[in-house]
């Protein structure tokens, strides 16, 4: 035993002296690989700065420097790559602000905004107070949807403002850094020395720039559109109007010219004049069958007119001829096949293509896809999971917020459910006004918010909101029995009849009704209701008579007597005692001796009433007419007469 427990504490003592050795020899890696790095011996410090990471995976610090190498050799697509890798590890925060900053800059300066929304989003959810990226960000979101398929761009043609902009940001964040070269505006100043203008090309179709047909563009007097502020949109239309012209021109002489149909066809796309670059686009296509290019848009146009087989058939021909490393035309492909299927409701495949095209960019607009196919679905969990990432990202999205809360109610989460509603109803009004401009992708959520304040008693906002959605609820029960509600408490008594009377199932709609004609005064109405109501629900009796809905009627007794008796009146009980008491006669009148009818004989009239009393009779015993004697009834009348003497010759003939 004593050996076995010596062993133990040896193996334990190799193993800690193993992982302090270990966590030494790590510490001197990454030690030499900055003095490598200082010494600029850039190779050496790459290798070792790679060896440093793969002994710690979590660790973002190698990344960062190997971006800073990869900058300084102005291998940007390289150090940006290595700077979003650093961003998503472990980092400290001051450090990751500047790789935030760099990526920032990087995706400004080609233009790609949706990324710079993206990376502005998670910057300002470590510094929420700097007011250059929020500059930035706001304008992301302005031109965000104008990103083109082929970008070209001039590095001498850039924008002074942004220009500017770079120049504060990089200031106020080289304090934190101990790096010269610290953003990438400074950069691109240096050369602006260079005479000729150097063009930067990214083709995501992977074929040679003469293959593929420049948009051409005049020049135009673009400071004019910037600095005129009123004349902005009035000018922008005009600038259209004059491509359109000098592209038709240019058809009329050239009837085929491949970058005049490309061009017209886009016009016409922003536009959204979809019949006409459907027009364009099917030549285009006709001509060059194989350009992947005319295919996808052919596809959105597709889309967008509602021909959705058509454009799937567009969005497959496109994907077959689509390399793997073209990434951007394969996600905004798979993107927009997830919205085709998702119109045509088969969430299944619509789910699948919106999952591929995460894998190749994150996109807010998928996982709001995702999370409402979920949704629909009745799987809460996960859409409650999708919201979760979507808000991680944009804090703002109103969608995200919407699905949170809607999932929340339906998994009896009210507290929480109702808080996200209403943080979405905020950017909703901020963003539609009036209320009616809400479009119809969210009225299921104003429905949900217009029964939260009914139960708030602010009534006004409910119907304001019941309004809003009546296009599309208008046949619904449930709409129907709110409305109605809400209309009683706005004393609009005749509208709130017109809604509930379409419940005749529902105990509590009949009560409404027969409130809304105490407050109309229609006392018939009212017990009418009331008494439908209370059929269905014999708790309203005792109710009615403490609701103060019924006014002045409580204190009058016709109405207590009426609740009283349960809604029965008294003529039926009258009548009830009429036939009781008819009953109790006819039996009496069966008993009747000999001498009460001799007293009737002497007076006609109550021969009359014997008579009818008679005939009315129900089952006469035959028993009673034979012990009575023939000769007594020679006198009556001719009925009688004509049943009773016959019966007498009967009997003489058997004796």
């Amino acid at each position: 035993m004593l050996k076995k427990s010596n062993l133990f504490i040896v193996g334990l003592f190799i193993l800690t002296l193993f992982f302090i050795f270990q966590d030494r020899l790590r510490a001197n890696t990454i030690k030499e690989a900055k003095i490598a790095y200082s010494k600029r011996n850039f190779a050496k410090a790459i290798k070792l700065f790679k060896s440093y990471s793969s002994a710690n995976p979590s660790s973002g610090e190698p990344y960062m420097y190997m971006g800073y190498i990869y900058e300084s050799q102005k291998n940007y697509p390289q150090s940006i790559q290595m700077f979003q890798r650093a961003v998503d590890l472990k980092l400290p925060a001051k450090k990751k602000l500047t790789c935030y900053l760099k990526i920032i800059l990087f995706y400004k300066y080609l233009r790609a905004w949706n990324h710079v929304i993206h990376y502005s989003n998670r910057y300002l959810t470590m510094s929420p107070n700097n007011k250059n990226i929020i500059k930035i960000r706001s304008k992301a979101y302005a031109q965000r949807g104008k990103d083109t398929p082929v970008l070209v761009y001039n590095k001498d043609t850039k924008k002074e403002e942004t220009k500017k902009d770079d120049k504060k940001i990089t200031k106020e964040h080289s304090k934190e850094t101990s790096h010269k070269n610290t953003s990438l505006a400074v950069k691109t100043e240096k050369n602006k020395t260079k005479k000729k203008e150097e063009t930067v090309v990214i083709n995501t179709n992977k074929k040679k720039v003469s293959e593929r047909p420049k948009v051409i563009k005049k020049e135009k007097p673009v400071k004019k559109v910037v600095n005129k502020k009123k004349n902005h949109i009035a000018e922008k239309k005009s600038v259209k109007v004059k491509d359109l012209e000098y592209y038709n021109k240019l058809l009329s002489q050239k009837p085929e010219d491949e970058s005049a149909l490309w061009s017209i066809s886009l016009i016409h796309f922003v536009q959204k004049e979809y019949t006409l670059a459907d027009k364009y686009l099917s030549f285009l296509n006709e001509k060059h069958p194989s350009d992947k290019m005319y295919l996808y848009k052919h596809g959105v146009v597709k889309l967008r007119l509602g021909k959705h087989e058509e454009a799937i058939d567009k969005f497959r021909k496109s994907l077959r001829l689509t390399d793997e490393s073209d990434v951007r035309l394969l996600f905004s492909l798979h993107l927009n096949m997830g919205k085709t299927y998702f119109e045509l409701k088969d969430n299944g495949m619509a789910r699948a293509h919106f999952e591929q095209a995460l894998q190749f960019k994150e996109h807010s607009g998928a996982r709001i896809a995702i999370c409402k196919i979920d949704y629909t679905a009745a799987r809460y969990e996960n859409a409650l999971k999708s919201t979760d990432l979507i808000l991680k990202e944009t804090p703002d999205e109103t969608s995200a917020l919407m699905y949170r809360g809607l999932s929340q109610l339906h998994m009896k989460k009210e507290v929480e459910g109702y808080k996200n509603l209403l943080l979405f109803e905020e950017k909703v009004l901020k963003s539609y006004n009036p209320v009616t401009s809400i479009p119809t992708e969210y009225h299921e959520s104003l429905f949900y918010l217009s029964n939260f304040y009914f139960y708030k008693s602010d009534y006004e906002s409910s119907s304001k909101y019941l309004y809003t959605i009546e296009e599309m609820y208008k046949n619904s029960l449930e709409y129907l029995f709110l409305k109605g509600r809400v209309h009683f408490h706005l004393k609009n008594y005749t509208r709130a009849i017109l809604d509930l009377e379409k419940l005749s199932d529902n105990s509590e709609a009949l009560y409404y009704i027969a409130k809304s004609y105490a407050a109309l005064k229609n006392f018939d109405k009212l017990k009418e209701f009331l008494k439908k109501a209370a059929d269905k629900k014999e708790s309203y009796w005792k109710e009615a008579l403490s609701d103060k809905e019924f006014g002045e009627y409580l204190s009058q007794k016709k109405y207590q007597d009426f609740i009283g008796r349960k809604g029965i009146e008294p003529e039926v009980k009258k009548n009830e005692q009429v036939t009781k008491s008819n009953e109790t006669k006819e039996v009496k009148l069966e008993n009747k001796t000999e001498d009460v009818k001799k007293e009737e004989k002497q007076s006609p009239i109550p021969e009359k009433k014997e008579e009818k009393k008679v005939e009315v009779k129900p089952q006469k015993p035959p028993e009673k007419k034979a012990e009575l004697p023939a000769e007594k009834t020679d006198n009556k009348t001719p009925s009688v007469n004509k049943t009773e003497p016959a019966a007498s010759n009967k009997q003489l003939s058997e004796k």
